[in-house]
């Protein structure tokens, strides 16, 4: 017994001389730690990792995390402060008392693991990859840091989805990182790339095929604008009405219905209304053509009594009271009226058709109407409902079904539904025609794009000109140089013009340096360039009837179309190529040259008109008069003004306008500040207060018997 009580003393002597000798161990390591002696502190703390590992490997942790010393190694920071963070777990109450006598604890080994993710991060900041940030995300756990790695690695990995730039590809991101900043982003480009990749052929199939997969897509809009589009691209009533059969949901339905009433009734009269009702019985707006046709029967003229305006019908009777404080002619069957809350529209009852009170508007066109409010913009259609509650800083006119529209300075398109098919992303926009559009990109480059929002071609172009008809290109400039470009974003000739002028009868001026000649609408060249150029030039000298006046030097001749010439280039001005007399100028005065060029008229007159039938207005001075193809004056040169009603009747201005027949009768007297010509068959006269009346030149009476027609 005896034996075994000693041998259980030294084994105790031994142990607390063992533990006093690594507590020494540990204290010595973190004194030199403590004084930056790192290779002695180094030394202590790996003898001491066996015994008091948790506090060994913080000192080791910390001594390879400084980088003022030969050992510094992060991995081997991040190891060991691993090492520390798991042994410190483990420890009783006892050890972890002694280790705080080193001031060491769980705040301190906490701060140290923050301190080696914080180094790791900044290392992968300066030279970033998904890879490193993986790993970083995997090996490190500290909160702030690894979101912030986390949103590192999630914007680098969608940067490549992006360049990647598939549906597949952006709905894998948004799986793999559904939390991710960059997923609302993510969700939209799916959204596009699905509806690109389902139409890339741009078929009315695939287009079907999409509303059918995805029928709640913000993209559904512009899919149903496209089959629109596409099945009506012939332009035929044919491909109108298979539309409506094939397509019953489909938003544009009224607008092909009134497609085919547009191409269907060419002239809007009672004949041709009833026909088209006999044959489109199913035909939605049967109230809309009620109007129509009481619009067709019936002219409405604005009339007033000095404080208020209403209508008169085309026999003089009063149709709609006079209330309003000023009116503007009907258009579409309604027209824009003043009451004393703002401006408003009525139709031919004198019924407000819409509720709201408006600040100003426009006149209907193609349905609807553009009106303002607070400032804003918006759209009614012809019942007054709102299309587009006036939201808009600015609204173009309704061309081929698309609105342009802007925003804060950002350009887009609505449709005839008001829904916004072509984003508002263009620095301008202008109006579609040909079923092409000019827009503007914030470098003030010019592109164009169709229907569709597509762009044709790229924007490098400083002006490209609406287009005015399929078969004709329209002119654009690069660089103050001039081209012909088509509708497709063919570019037909290349910036080799100084000028170009507009296209007439399929040909256009096109100048090189000093001289011109003309194209064909395919940017050939027709007309060799052998004529002075210069701006007049360029104003007047067109093709008309297959002939133009061109310019040689200070002279002006007449060629044909093959750049023939029909008139040697003597004179110093010449009319247009019509007719068995021929305007022509020499010395600053005019006379008339027959087809042979021989002068027949002498030169007498300061302007002179081409023959219409056997007559022409010619001036002297300030006065015009009326001379047959002999040169013998058939009304005397003694009027201000003349302008033709018909081939019979002259609008006349001596001091005042009247009206006066070929024989010089007079038909209305001198008393009219002003008259104008306001269809086929009624004038509108101006009274000195500027009151309207009309007079029907077909009947030869005013159309209100109070405004008494008074013949001389």
């Amino acid at each position: 017994m005896k034996d075994l009580t000693r041998i259980s003393v030294l084994l105790i002597a031994f142990w607390l001389s063992t533990a006093a000798s690594t507590l020494g161990r540990l204290e010595k390591a973190f004194e030199a730690l403590s004084v930056y002696d790192y290779f002695r502190a180094k030394d202590f703390f790996y003898r001491s990792l066996k015994s008091d590992s948790a506090a060994a490997a913080y000192g080791l942790s910390v001594i390879y995390s400084r980088n003022d010393n030969p050992f510094t190694q992060l991995d081997s920071a991040d190891k060991y402060i691993k090492i520390a963070e798991e042994r410190w777990l483990d420890l009783d109450e006892k050890t972890r008392g002694e280790y705080r006598a080193f001031g060491l604890d769980s705040l301190v080994i906490s701060t140290q693991a923050t301190k080696v993710d914080s180094l790791f991060y900044s290392l992968v900041l300066k030279k970033p990859s998904i890879d490193l940030w993986m790993k970083f995300i995997d090996r490190h756990d500290d909160v702030y840091y690894r979101h912030q790695a986390i949103d590192h690695r999630n914007k680098l990995v969608f940067d490549e989805v992006k360049s990647i730039n598939t549906a597949d590809a952006f709905l894998n991101f948004m799986e793999t990182y559904p939390d991710s900043k960059e997923h609302a982003q993510a969700k939209k480009l799916y959204t596009a790339r699905i509806f690109d990749e389902i139409t890339s052929d741009g078929s009315v199939d695939s287009y079907q095929a999409f509303l059918l997969a995805h029928p709640e897509s913000p993209y559904r809009p512009q899919a149903e604008q496209a089959i629109y589009s596409l099945s009506t691209q012939s332009g035929s009533v044919e491909d109108y009405s298979s539309f409506i059969k094939e397509n019953p949901g489909n938003p544009f339905l009224d607008q092909a219905w009134r497609k085919i009433y547009a191409m269907e009734v060419r002239e809007i009269n009672a004949k041709t209304i009833a026909a088209f009702t006999l044959s489109y019985p199913n035909y939605p707006f049967m109230e809309e053509l009620k109007m129509e046709f009481e619009m067709a029967v019936t002219r409405y003229y604005p009339v007033t009594d000095g404080d208020y305006w209403g209508f008169i019908d085309e026999g003089g009777n009063l149709a709609i009271d006079l209330k309003f404080e000023w009116v503007e002619d009907f258009q579409d069957g309604i027209a824009m009226a003043g009451i004393a809350e703002g401006t408003t529209y009525i139709d031919k009852s004198g019924k407000e058709i819409i509720r709201e009170r408006l600040d100003d508007g426009f006149a209907f066109s193609n349905g609807f109407a553009i009106v303002e409010k607070d400032g804003l913009y918006g759209i009614i259609n012809r019942l007054g409902q709102f299309v587009l509650v006036p939201s808009y800083d600015d609204i173009g006119e309704n061309s081929e079904g698309l609105f342009y529209v802007e925003k804060d300075g950002r350009y887009g398109y609505v449709n005839e539904l008001g829904y916004e098919i072509i984003p508002l992303k263009y620095a301008d926009a202008l109006d579609f025609h040909m079923g092409v559009a000019v827009v503007t990109n914030d470098t003030d480059k010019k592109a164009l794009i169709n229907i569709r929002g597509e762009e044709i071609t790229a924007f490098e172009y400083d002006w490209i000109e609406s287009f005015s008809s399929f078969d004709l290109p329209a002119r654009y400039r690069v660089n103050e140089q001039f081209g012909l470009i088509d509708r497709g974003g063919i570019v037909l000739t290349d910036t080799v013009y100084r000028a170009l002028g507009e296209f007439n009868d399929g040909y256009i001026l096109a100048a090189s340096a000093d001289r011109y000649g003309f194209l064909n609408n395919k940017g050939d060249t027709v007309v060799q360039f052998r004529y002075t150029f210069s701006k007049q030039a360029l104003a007047e000298s067109k093709f008309a009837a297959g002939h133009a006046k061109v310019y040689q030097g200070s002279k002006v001749g007449i060629i044909d179309s093959t750049g023939k010439k029909v008139f040697p280039a003597i004179f110093e001005d010449v009319g247009l190529y019509q007719g068995v007399r021929i305007p022509v100028k020499k010395r600053r005065k005019w006379g008339y040259a027959d087809l042979e060029i021989d002068l027949v008229i002498p030169y007498d007159y300061s302007l002179a008109e081409n023959f219409r039938d056997s007559v022409a207005i010619v001036s002297k001075g300030e006065f015009y008069g009326i001379i047959d193809t002999n040169g013998t004056e058939v009304i005397d040169i003694v009027y201000e003004d003349l302008s033709w009603v018909d081939d019979t009747l002259l609008l006349a201005k001596d001091s005042l306008f009247g009206l006066i027949s070929l024989t010089e009768d007079t038909l209305v007297r001198f008393e009219y500040q002003d008259a104008s010509l306001i269809n086929e068959r009624v004038i509108k006269f101006l009274k000195e207060d500027f009151r309207p009346v009309y007079f029907d030149f077909r009947k030869k009476q005013f159309l209100r018997k109070e405004d008494s027609l008074q013949i001389e």
